[in-house]
Formats: structure tokens, C-alpha cells, sequence
């Protein structure tokens, strides 16, 4: 099962599937609605916030969120595809994509509405708990909140000592890389090796609650110019807002900066958006690492700077 971005080549099998459980939804009862959410689907779409299951030339499941507002919009699954993980898996997906270091909202049907059983139950599952009563379209509803987390975020400079512990915590971060490629430079690392790399990457660990759960190493390529080697978190972890926090750390902690620069391989989508869109990076370049091809990243401090000068 593969979730994907829609497309607007995709609307007609997308608005097949909302018909199917449009008597569901409120504010979906005519065409003139229909019409309405049909443009703002396509909206979504231009901006990669609207999700989907597509199997056997059909749309099985659909979901609209939005970044700026960090909030889940629509999900839907077709009835003869429920019980299957689709809604699950769009859900993972969406929450990938929004910002886990502050709250993310959902609207759903209140207790006691037949229709929210399936819905409240899926929300409850990954975390979200209930808020305030609201109406939609003059139908009642309830906010879902998944909470930001309340963890404490640290960084600690790594020395000769934590060898041990980086390995444990690459080996944890990078295992999927090295099944899904059969090699990664960072996975499998002796003492020896990781020893060297402390002091050729100058490393720190990353700490949620006085655990260490990650780390992140840079090392200066020339006056403001850093590279970074590794950004790591081990996978139970992964989706809480700590690699963000990580990148803002680096920024804060080399105040010199005027450009980072690093490589992730070009086909991880989950890493191509995160330092995309979370951490304001472009695709510079490509290039081989090894038989893996991989992105070139960067990011200016001028860019940034022009970024932040336009939000009003």
C-alpha cells in the first residue's frame, strides 16, 4: 500500500470517492458543494498537502491537510476498503508532513454520533485527545488534539568516550539504510572508526529526556561554510520535532554560518521533504555516493534571511 501526493490529473477519481461517502461528510450535500470542495481539493493538490491511495485504477482513501495551519482537513476511505490500514497509513503519512513540535488539530463527529466511532477510535490511536465542542456546516462536531510533545530536548558535545554510544545509535538510526541499499558508511562502524569520525566530524548527541536518542555532527569546510555529516535519530523517536530542533541547534551553535550543505539519497522521500520543508534546504545537485545516488542539500543564511523578511 502506497500513499502518495494527488494530482490534478487525479480529481476525477478522487471526487468518485468523496460521492461515494459525500451523505457522510456535512456541507457535501449538493452539487454546488460538491463543485466548492472539488476547487478546493485542486488546491491542495498545487500545494502537496492532499494525500491518496490509489489500487486497481481506483482512488481507496483521501486526506487534506494543512501546514500552515498544522491541522488535519478531510479523511475519507471507500467503505469497501475500511479495516485495511488505508486510513492508518494516510494518517502516518500527513503527520510526517506537519509540524509535530506544536500542536495538530482535527475535526471529527462528537460521542454518541454513529458516524465518529471509527474516526475517534483512529485519532485516539496515534496519540490525539479530545478538545473543545464546535459545529461545522451547523452539524456538531469535536477538535482532536495531538499535543506537542513535552519532552526535554538537549545537546551535548560528544568526546572519545561515547564511541559506544554514537554506534548504538547509528546502528539503530541507519539499519533500514543498509537493508534497503545492502551498504551505508554510517552502519557498522567499529570503535576505531567512530573514534576518527569524532574527531574529523565534531559530533553532538542529542538527548530527549537525559536519553540519548541522536546525533548531530558538522564540520566546517571553510569560513561559514559547514557540512553536515549526520543528522540521526533512532527510529522510535523519529516524527517528535527533534531533527528540526537538531538543525536549529547547529544554526544557533555555529553563529558564523552562511551555508550548510550535506547529502541524503535521492530516492528517501521521507528525508528529501524534511530538509525541504521543514528546514528550508534546496537540491543543489546529484551525485554518487558509493553505487547509492544521492541529493546534494543546501541551505543559505541569505536565502533564510530574505525568507523570514517576507512573513508578515
Amino acid at each position: 500500500m502506497e500513499v502518495c501526493f494527488g494530482i490534478p490529473a487525479d480529481i476525477d477519481l478522487w471526487m468518485n470517492l468523496v460521492r461515494q461517502v459525500s451523505s457522510n461528510f456535512p456541507g457535501l450535500e449538493t452539487e454546488e458543494d460538491l463543485e466548492k470542495h472539488r476547487q478546493t481539493v485542486l488546491k491542495f493538490m498545487e500545494k502537496r498537502q492532499a494525500l491518496c491511495v490509489k489500487s486497481d485504477d481506483q482512488i481507496q482513501g483521501v486526506l487534506l491537510f494543512s501546514r500552515n495551519r498544522n491541522m488535519i482537513c478531510c479523511l475519507a476511505v471507500s467503505p469497501g476498503r475500511r479495516r485495511k490500514g488505508i486510513a492508518s497509513r494516510l494518517l502516518e503519512t500527513a503527520l510526517s508532513e506537519l509540524d509535530r513540535s506544536r500542536d495538530i488539530s482535527v475535526s471529527t463527529f462528537r460521542e454518541g454520533d454513529e458516524k465518529g466511532a471509527a474516526p475517534r477510535a483512529l485519532y485516539r490511536k496515534f496519540g490525539f485527545i479530545e478538545a473543545e465542542l464546535t459545529e461545522e456546516f451547523g452539524y456538531p462536531n469535536q477538535v482532536f488534539v495531538l499535543q506537542k510533545p513535552s519532552m526535554k530536548i538537549e545537546f551535548r558535545k560528544a568526546g572519545i568516550p561515547d564511541a559506544e554510544q554514537l554506534i548504538e545509535i547509528y546502528n539503530a538510526s541507519f539499519y533500514s539504510d543498509y537493508l534497503r541499499y545492502g551498504e551505508c558508511p554510517a552502519y557498522g562502524r567499529t570503535i576505531e572508526m567512530m573514534k576518527q569520525s569524532i574527531i574529523d566530524y565534531p559530533k553532538f548527541l542529542i538527548l530527549c529526556d537525559s536519553r540519548p536518542v541522536g546525533c548531530i555532527s558538522c564540520k566546517m569546510l571553510e569560513k561559514g561554510v559547514y557540512e553536515v555529516g549526520c543528522l540521526c535519530v533512532i527510529p522510535e523517536y523519529q516524527g517528535k520535532g527533534i531533527g528540526s530542533a537538531a538543525m536549529e541547534f547547529a544554526k544557533s551553535y555555529y553563529r558564523d554560518w552562511s551555508r550548510f550543505t550535506l547529502v541524503t539519497p535521492v530516492d528517501k522521500h521521507e528525508n528529501v521533504r524534511f530538509y525541504t520543508k521543514k528546514c528550508g534546504f534546496g537540491i543543489r545537485s546529484a551525485e554518487m555516493d558509493g553505487s547509492v545516488k544521492v541529493a546534494r542539500f543546501v541551505l543559505e543564511r541569505e536565502n533564510e534571511l530574505n525568507q523570514a523578511g517576507c512573513m508578515k
